[in-house]
């Protein structure tokens, strides 16, 4: 009897320590010592965070367990949003000794959440987004993982994959002339949502708790920025905008074909070019890059109403720096250049003849611009002569009477003196022209 004791005793023996042994790798533990959690944790895509290709040492990420197959709540929370930073490989522990992870220990299975970077006050699972400010980018780039479910201490590996739950724009500037001087510029996107609750019980975030401005972080120099924004499906209403000089460039974000979201997760990148003389920024490219692939678009972005204290750019009278109409009295007698103005009427058919503003009244046979649409004083304005041009049928406002506040450039002389035929203006002759498209 005494023989088949012994003998049962070491069984158990022999059994517990090849269990133990499968549990730690080698070493022996006992029943009330349950089994460390082993973190590693890398970022879906890429390994790679907001700021840089790694994580930096020092890190930190925050940590809940749950039962298996639970949604976590206040009652079920097995470890509660326990710090666990890295030396910058991957690999994370406690911040805490003390506050270390166990598994149960009686085996049951768990879940794990995690999110970066660690809040201290978390309350009901909720961690507050604010975006407004953009200076330090790794403290907002909220990143989420739920990967790892249905563990226990036989699998005390735990490796989280992160994903970003915000998106990011990256934006490159450049100017036509090599030489132009960037340091200043601003840009912003308008309509954004600034605030939100996110959930690290099911992952998703609230409805903005407030919508404005996300300004990017831009470089000293100007030429590059980066801003990271809530995702969206709706960019109606919503803007990019840029501020160099007093001047000012918008574009509606709706008006893509292509991006039509700002993805979780996604990274655009737009390269921005801007034209000192035509106030213009021409979008050379644009890709959705390193986060998430997705689509891209080349996008022209035309000069807003001058601001307050803005200087007209001098024209040199080619097509792509034509005259303003103020340019082109200047330059009486030149001939063969490129004129812009807005169409605000033209010349009635009374003796005197004299200026009509509007689409009724006009003899068909000239035009009046002006570098407005809304200028009501002559003196102000340039006739255009149809006599030697082949456009009357096209131009003309009786037939045409919508062309009334197109803005147009027309190839033509400038004609050296005034002339009572056009209401004692100034008149451009044998011309071609273009409209200008918004």
């Amino acid at each position: 009897m005494k023989t088949k004791t012994n003998l049962k005793q070491l069984s158990l023996v022999v059994v517990s320590s090849l269990f133990l042994n499968a549990c730690e790798g080698g070493g022996i533990i006992s029943w009330d010592s349950p089994k460390q959690i082993q973190v590693n944790a890398v970022i879906e895509k890429v390994k790679t965070r907001a700021t840089s290709t790694a994580w930096d040492n020092g890190d930190a990420i925050g940590i809940y367990m749950k039962p298996t197959g639970q949604s976590l709540n206040n009652t079920n929370s097995l470890a509660d949003n326990i710090r666990y930073v890295t030396d910058g490989t991957g690999a994370f522990v406690a911040a805490n000794l003390d506050s270390t992870i166990c598994f149960p220990e009686n085996g049951d299975d768990v879940d794990f959440i995690a999110y970066y970077p660690k809040k201290d006050n978390i309350t009901d699972f909720i961690y507050p987004v604010d975006l407004n400010n953009q200076s330090i980018q790794s403290e907002i780039d909220l990143m989420f993982a739920d990967n790892v479910v249905g563990r226990n201490f036989m699998t005390p590996d735990i490796d989280l994959v992160f994903k970003h739950k915000l998106s990011k724009i990256n934006v490159n500037f450049s100017g036509t002339d090599q030489a132009m001087d960037l340091t200043g510029l601003d840009a912003w996107i308008t309509g954004m949502a600034t605030k939100a609750d996110f959930s690290l019980a099911d992952g998703t975030f609230s409805a903005p708790a407030a919508v404005g401005d996300i300004h990017f972080n831009v470089s000293p120099d100007g030429k590059g920025g980066q801003a990271i924004v809530m995702p969206t499906n709706i960019l109606a209403g919503c803007s990019l905008v840029i501020a160099l000089d007093n001047n000012t460039y918008t574009y509606a974000m709706d008006g893509s074909e292509l991006i039509t979201s700002f993805a979780p997760s996604t990274r655009s990148t737009y390269n921005i070019t801007l034209n000192p003389k035509d106030k213009v920024a021409v979008v050379t490219g644009g890709t959705i890059t390193d986060w998430l692939e997705g689509p891209a678009e080349n996008i022209e972005i035309g000069k807003d109403v001058p601001m307050k204290d803005e200087v007209v750019p001098e024209g040199d009278g080619s097509e792509l720096y034509p005259f303003t109409v103020e340019q082109a009295k200047l330059k009486l007698g030149t001939e063969n250049v490129w004129v812009q103005g807005y169409i605000v009427g033209s010349i009635n058919t009374l003796n005197p003849p004299d200026v009509v503003f509007g689409s009724e009244g006009g003899n068909g046979k000239s035009l009046v611009i002006a570098s407005t649409a809304s200028e009501t004083n002559k003196f102000k304005c340039m006739a255009v002569n149809f006599d030697y041009s082949d456009n009357v049928s096209t131009l003309n406002l009786i037939d045409n009477p919508g062309n009334l506040g197109k803005k147009t450039k027309f190839f033509c002389n400038i004609w050296s003196t005034a002339s009572s035929k056009y209401g004692g203006l100034n008149y451009l002759n044998e011309f071609d022209y273009k409209f200008i498209t918004p």
